[in-house]
């Protein structure tokens, strides 16, 4: 879609260049099947790299135990593999860690295609070549051409059987080296028999299936292909980069310049049955330049479709000359042969394209096609003439006539022709060409006319102002061209502008979106105001049931032809409707979307005005692409969101299983069995061992009693089963029933209350934030030594209320300070370590999160023990609840 410039080399190709010098350098080693020798012509490189005294590591070589293969090995550092411990089996694996540490020059890493072991940083081989080359490291790796991801359908076709193993095609043209390793058929199946690839009892069932010759025929084509077209790419990269001129006698390629016309049908057909008679790829273009009109872009958006069913490839250019632009592109790509429709008869033939190509054309193979007229009306091309900008040239060279008669007298004759020319210039940037011409002629007439001597008549008296009038019409007829091609440019600009700035909205309006339906009906609002057709977006539920999202005024006929067209484009994943092959009777057209090979929804557009426009069809497919990538996106953040809860739940879950195992089995047990002593043995103890075993049955049952009511309390809160029934209560009176419920578990400690007086009241539950406070407490005696203090403090601050409990424990680390609030984290190592079930203040964390308030850890007094901090706001207390509280 722009001018190719082929006198100097291209900034895209250096920009790739210098990027790809960034990064580590790729070579690939392709065979058509197993056993052809990549990883033996590996080998045999590397040691001739390695004369070169360049550091070359083996990271995997799969030799397959064949002596050869082996004997290569030698002589060349290997990495250790790694043991990766999977399904009670260990695997050896690719170190990665250990490759990226050593770093050498080259890294030989075979089998680009293997997948990894469950357990692995990367799910495949090749994800690691990709790390590995993004550090800088050169990589050297086979694989076969089966692995290719864009050949997998094709395979299929060929061998029957699906690879599931594939390499995307991304990382092949990313490789700096694609090395064919060729070996015939015949040779092959040889290797195979003598057992160098297989064993006995494996090579006979390989020779009855993959490994046939058909197989191995198919198969060494597709990979010699593949070499061939990179090669080719290889070539016109080199010499865009360089800046040479083509074409280069390589591989042939076969470009068919388009007019516009009805012609460009034939023209289309006539480059299909030649590319497939020599085999060679092939193109179509159009150059649109200041002259195309709009019956020329329908025509050509006409041929565009139909190149695309015969296989070929498209491509627009703009430029002011079409020779020029169609040439230079031509030897940017390196084509060899130029198809060109024959034109018909013309008064200037020396102007027409096919005598321009035969001048300029040097190099080329240029084939001409006799024109295969229709017996139809012939079709006007040209521009319509818009009659109002040839009055309005005509108006401004009045005006400047005008202006002129009052400027007699102050100027000379000769700057008289500045206001003409100025007058020609204007006209052609506001209309165009042929009016800036007409402006141009009708100025020289009116200057001849109106102001050289003699006046009121074409003659002239003086030689000189002939001279002068005669350059003054060139200039002007040039001026006025220029002025109308500065124009054209300007509007090209301008709309390719908008055209970006509405992508770009389109696309942001997408990002906002995070879920499927908002993404559809974005997605439509977008297209409908791009495209400028009412446009609905359609589901499908599992059961087949269609959901339609229309614009509020639209109004949807329930057509059962429409209804049709629908299901098949969700069941064929193609198009179908206006504009299409299929259903073409249609006014809708039906656009799938596409996510992973389904079809997502359908775009669902009005298209009896628009099917014939090229640039629209563009457009149509930009947007369905965008809208197919955003919705990719929603799709595996909801898929990341998913894993991400089921990886919490599984682990929340193995925690709950551990904790219940040891939490509620020791006071089992410590119950089983002080009551099992006291039934076999009460005779043999005394009433005091009696009693003791009697308490340690009861304080274990308040234990597991407490362990199931944090259960319960954790259940209510996740689920928001948890009531607040707020009332109004005093700081000093939560604190009181808190300490007087911990008596018995502080009795070895000290424990120290400070309130800040005329604190305000609280408007909490009073049950479950004394339950917070209780189990803060009984948190911080559990690690608090003999003897110890813990001191509870009560202050106003920042219009909250904040309620301190220390402790001279050993503290909790900083890390670790805010996943003491999750639940069943124990913090293994630290002062949260072999106690309780990690449940508590979690709990906490719940019920002061309820009220609005907030609960976090810190560090004690000089950075000694643990301080658990609850936060609650302080609400104001109405007069009417104030009296309440009062009485």
């Amino acid at each position: 879609m722009r001018d190719y410039d082929a006198e100097r080399p291209d900034p895209d190709s250096l920009l790739e260049s210098v990027q790809k010098a960034a990064l580590g350098q790729l070579r690939i080693f392709l065979g058509a099947a197993p056993g052809v020798g990549k990883t033996y012509a590996m080998l045999q490189a590397a040691h001739e790299a390695q004369a070169e005294g360049r550091d070359v590591v083996i990271g995997v070589a799969e030799s397959h135990d064949r002596v050869e293969t082996l004997r290569l090995c030698a002589g060349l550092e290997q990495l250790p593999l790694k043991t990766v411990h999977y399904a009670e089996n260990q695997f050896q694996e690719f170190d990665l860690e250990r490759a990226l540490e050593r770093a050498p020059e080259i890294l030989l890493l075979d089998e680009m295609a293997h997948r990894n072991c469950p357990g692995s940083l990367h799910q495949r081989r090749y994800q690691d070549i990709q790390m590995l080359l993004d550090q800088g490291i050169e990589v050297w790796t086979a694989v076969n051409i089966q692995h290719l991801e864009s050949l997998s359908d094709v395979i299929m076709t060929i061998t029957g059987i699906r690879m599931k193993e594939t390499v995307p095609d991304a990382l092949f043209d990313r490789a700096n080296d694609l090395v064919l390793i060729d070996l015939p058929p015949n040779a092959l199946i040889q290797r195979l028999e003598q057992g160098k690839i297989y064993m006995p009892e494996q090579a006979q069932a390989a020779l009855e299936g993959y490994f046939n010759s058909a197989n191995l025929s198919a198969l060494r084509e597709l990979a010699i292909q593949q070499v061939a077209e990179r090669a080719d790419q290889d070539v016109i990269h080199l010499m865009r980069e360089q800046g040479q001129l083509g074409p280069w006698p390589v591989r042939m390629r076969l470009l068919a310049l388009l007019r516009g016309e009805a012609q460009d049908l034939a023209l289309i057909r006539a480059a299909r049955r030649m590319a497939e008679r020599r085999q060679v790829p092939w193109e179509v273009v159009f150059v649109e330049d200041l002259h195309t009109s709009e019956q020329q872009r329908i025509e050509v958006s006409q041929a565009y479709r139909l190149a695309e069913q015969l296989g070929g490839q498209v491509q627009q250019l703009h430029g002011q000359d079409r020779v020029e632009s169609f040439l230079s592109y031509a030897r940017k790509v390196n084509a060899s042969t130029l198809l060109i429709g024959r034109e018909g008869s013309r008064w200037f033939k020396w102007r027409s394209t096919a005598y321009q190509l035969l001048d300029q054309a040097k190099g080329f193979e240029l084939i001409f096609t006799a024109d295969e007229a229709e017996p139809t009306e012939k079709k006007i091309t040209k521009e319509v003439t818009r009659w109002w900008d040839y009055f309005h040239a005509f108006a401004a060279v009045v005006l400047a006539t005008g202006l002129s008669f009052g400027l007699v007298g102050w100027l000379p004759l000769a700057n008289m022709s500045l206001v003409y020319l100025s007058t020609v210039l204007w006209v052609g940037v506001k209309t165009g060409v042929k009016p800036a011409l007409f402006a141009a002629l009708v100025s020289f007439a009116a200057y001849n006319f109106f102001f050289t001597i003699p006046r009121f008549t074409f003659a002239m008296e003086h030689p000189e102002e002939l001279l002068t009038v005669v350059f003054f019409f060139f200039v002007a007829l040039m001026g006025g061209h220029l002025a109308a091609q500065l124009r054209h440019q300007l509007l090209a600009l301008q709309r390719i502008n908008d055209h970006a700035r509405l992508l770009l909205d389109f696309n942001r309006s997408l990002a906002v979106s995070a879920d499927k339906e908002a993404l559809g009906e974005q997605a439509r609002q977008g297209v409908m105001k791009m495209i400028g057709v009412r446009t609905g977006w359609v589901t499908r539920s599992q059961d087949g049931h269609l959901k339609f999202v229309m614009a509020a005024d639209d109004s949807f006929d329930d057509d059962p032809r429409l209804i049709g067209a629908l299901n098949w484009a969700f069941e064929s994943c193609q198009p179908c409707g206006a504009g299409t092959p299929t259903l073409n009777a249609l006014p809708w057209r039906c656009q799938p979307v596409m996510i992973e090979e389904k079809v997502a929804g359908v775009l669902l557009l009005e298209w009896s005005q628009k099917g014939g426009e090229q640039a629209t069809e563009s457009l149509l497919e930009t947007l369905v692409h965008y809208t197919s990538q955003a919705l990719e996106r929603a799709q595996l953040s909801h898929s990341l969101e998913a894993s991400r809860v089921a990886e919490e739940t599984e682990r929340l879950r193995s925690a709950l299983l551990s904790s219940i195992s040891h939490d509620l089995r020791t006071p089992l047990t410590a119950m089983i069995g002080s009551a099992t002593t006291l039934m076999t043995m009460r005779q043999d103890l005394s009433e005091e061992d009696q009693n003791l075993l009697l308490s340690a049955v009861l304080s274990e049952g308040q234990r597991l009693n407490s362990y199931i009511q944090n259960l319960l309390d954790m259940t209510r809160l996740g689920h928001g089963g948890l009531k607040i029934e707020r009332d109004w209560v005093a700081v000093d009176e939560l604190l009181a029933a808190a300490l007087r419920r911990v008596e018995t578990s502080s009795s070895h400690l000290k424990l120290t209350c400070r309130i800040e007086p005329c604190l305000p009241l609280l408007h909490v539950h009073p049950a479950l934030i004394e339950q917070a406070l209780v189990n803060v407490l009984e948190n911080a005696a559990k690690f608090s030594p003999e003897q110890g203090e813990v001191r509870v403090e009560a202050r106003q601050e920042h219009g909250m209320i904040r309620i301190d409990v220390t402790d001279q424990g050993p503290g909790i680390p900083v890390e670790h300070r805010e996943r003491v609030f999750d639940m069943f984290f124990t913090g293994e190592g630290n002062d949260r370590g072999p106690y309780g079930s990690g449940l508590g203040l979690a709990i906490c964390h719940g019920m002061i999160s309820a009220h609005f308030g907030k609960i976090e850890a810190t560090s004690g007094p000089q950075g000694r023990g643990a301080c658990i901090r609850l936060w609650l706001p302080v609400t104001e207390l109405e007069e009417s609840e104030s009296a309440d509280v009062n009485t």
